[in-house]
């Protein structure tokens, strides 16, 4: 049928030189894995000032799965065949182990610029982070204020399932099934605003970081066919961005080693907003972290 519709469409062009040829993509299903947005936690001692330097090195763990249904899902029948394209909607799964480092260096007595890498390991794989960005802060005398702004560098491995439907001047002649595996890189901003006991001459304190970060999970091309097929022959693409949206936060204590040293314990709880699924989809990460002066 496919290789006779292949040869048939040049001929209707040739006698008829009318015919519309439209091929409409909606997305079944996809399953993801990588690390969710994990921004840096800086905290601003009551000494804070140009020249500070400060490296961290830092562990995170657990894991979980968000899942939630896709825009414009297709949801039309599917053969015994193609077990693939049995599943619905988006689910990701979020590594079980998060670690890296971070250097933040004050530039000016209330700017810091940042930057660091990460990886995540499950199941075998790896994943990778970069960030970097800008902080504005201020020590006081009780409570030290930073801002932080940056961009995130995000890679994360998947497997779509894709239905296409084809029509020839607006009649359905054939469904077409693309079953894709890859890897995506995004770019992704985050905002994030941490307060924190100053640590003056005090063994334990205390510190709480609030944010916000978007994070795009695909934007990719189906381009590997189940089976033979013509084309392609696109026209309206309804497979929307699979994104989510985080809303984090990460309560903690830090201890003063010593004049050069500090150690962070937190948990970093995230919540994805535009899920509508009925599950709750927050995360619960434990972190330790190390601050070392330079």
């Amino acid at each position: 049928m496919k290789r006779l519709f292949l040869f048939a469409v040049p001929l209707l062009f040739l006698f008829f030189g009318c015919v519309t040829v439209e091929d409409v993509l909606y997305l079944r299903n996809i399953d993801v894995q990588g690390s969710p947005s994990q921004p840096p936690v800086h905290i601003t001692p009551h000494d804070m000032k140009e020249g500070s330097a400060v490296v961290s090195p830092f562990l995170s763990v657990g894991s979980g799965t968000i899942s939630t249904p896709l825009d414009h899902q297709y949801e039309g029948p599917i053969g015994d065949t193609l077990p693939d394209f049995k599943a619905k909607g988006l689910s990701w799964k979020v590594p079980r182990v998060n670690f890296g480092a971070n250097l933040d260096l004050a530039v000016s007595d209330g700017l810091a610029l940042f930057g660091g890498i990460s990886a995540s390991i499950g199941k075998g794989r790896q994943f990778t982070s970069l960030y970097g960005g800008f902080g504005i802060y201020s020590p006081g005398p009780e409570v030290s204020v930073r801002f932080d702004v940056g961009v995130q560098y995000i890679d994360v491995q998947y497997t779509s399932a894709t239905v296409i439907l084809r029509s020839v001047n607006s009649s359905p002649v054939d469904t077409i099934y693309y079953l894709d595996r890859g890897k995506d890189f995004h770019l992704n901003l985050f905002g994030n605003l941490t307060i924190n006991s100053p640590g003056k001459d005090q063994f334990l304190n205390w510190f709480l970081q609030v944010g916000i970060s978007p994070q795009t999970l695909t934007t990719f091309v189906p381009t590997q066919s189940v089976s033979e097929d013509p084309g392609p022959f696109v026209v309206t693409d309804l497979r929307a961005e699979s994104s989510v949206f985080w809303l984090s936060a990460t309560p903690g204590v830090y201890f003063n080693l010593d004049q050069k040293r500090r150690l962070l314990f937190g948990v970093r709880v995230l919540k994805e907003l535009q899920s509508e699924s009925s599950s709750s989809n927050i995360l619960f990460m434990p972190l330790l972290q190390l601050d070392w002066n330079l």
